[in-house]
């Protein structure tokens, strides 16, 4: 658009210097093609900002979108939200969304509502450069640890036995990629965790299959469970599965005070890179 009105304008301009019209007239067609020009550029700025990010939120049997988190997304202009279930999933409205969000609750009561055909259908979903954004849960649902589960990443669970752990705040540690992602300028961070999974990679994962973005720095031990396994583990984990970004994080930053605009903020970065990248 911008280089069609610059040939409209030169144009203009070509013809006003060999017109031989009186300077009134040549003085009005030059104002109305300037005029014309500005509103197409102010039509073409204005659709720019009005664009917004589809994000679908998963809220079906076994998913709990806190409240937190509903207001987080609601006040972000420029994300446009909506509530799906496993039979919009498994009739193919994610075609219509750029990121699904899946949040805590239980991973297997999520899969179980999914059910196979609504797990194939967000494998499709991501592999053709839709983005997945799971937490707490949807980060056990991303991963291998139980074979309901999508297999979007190569991670599986640690001490799977021993997943109820509790809720308490835990310090976790951001990398400068993972401190960009989530628009923080602090490394460290006190963030609500409950229950959510211990990650490491799986046997055959390949070094770059999947980034760190945040290491637990402490921890909370399920009785019966062993101890030293989630210090240094992967809080936050970022990788691909085809040409889809896939994000999980075991705490809950949107039930954290303070701390709810950090999902939002990753969401921005995701759809920005993978426009970068898909384009």
């Amino acid at each position: 658009m911008t280089f069609n009105c610059l040939a409209y304008l030169l144009l203009v301009i070509m013809l006003l210097e060999i017109s031989q019209e009186n300077a009134l007239k040549k003085s009005l067609i030059l104002l109305f093609s300037i005029q014309l020009l500005l509103a197409l550029f102010l039509s073409s700025n204005s659709s720019a900002q009005e664009e917004k990010i589809r994000v679908a939120v998963f809220v079906d049997r076994g998913a709990h979108a806190k409240p937190m988190l509903r207001d987080a997304l609601s006040e972000s202009k420029d994300i446009q939200v909506a509530y799906i279930y496993g039979d919009d999933i498994r009739n193919g409205c994610l075609d219509q969304f750029d990121l699904l969000f899946v949040p805590g609750g239980s991973g297997k009561k999520e899969a179980q509502s999914l059910e196979s055909s609504g797990c194939d259908e967000i494998r499709r979903f991501v592999a053709h450069g839709g983005l997945y954004f799971g937490v707490c849960a949807g980060t056990y649902l991303l991963s291998h640890g139980n074979p309901r589960f999508l297999g979007l990443l190569p991670v599986t669970t640690v001490d799977a036995k021993h997943w109820r752990r509790g809720k308490t705040k835990l310090s976790v540690e951001f990398t400068p990629l993972g401190m960009e992602v989530f628009g923080i300028d602090r490394k460290i961070l006190n963030i609500v965790y409950h229950n959510g999974p211990v990650l490491r990679k799986t046997n055959d994962a390949n070094d770059d299959d999947i980034t760190a973005l945040a290491y637990f720095r402490d921890e909370i031990v399920a009785k019966g469970g062993k101890r030293g396994l989630m210090i240094g583990a992967p809080a936050v984990v970022l990788g691909r599965y085809k040409k889809g970004f896939v994000l999980g994080l075991s705490p809950h930053p949107e039930a954290t005070p303070g701390l709810e605009n950090l999902e939002p903020n990753a969401i921005r970065w995701l759809y920005k890179h993978s426009n970068k990248i898909n384009k």
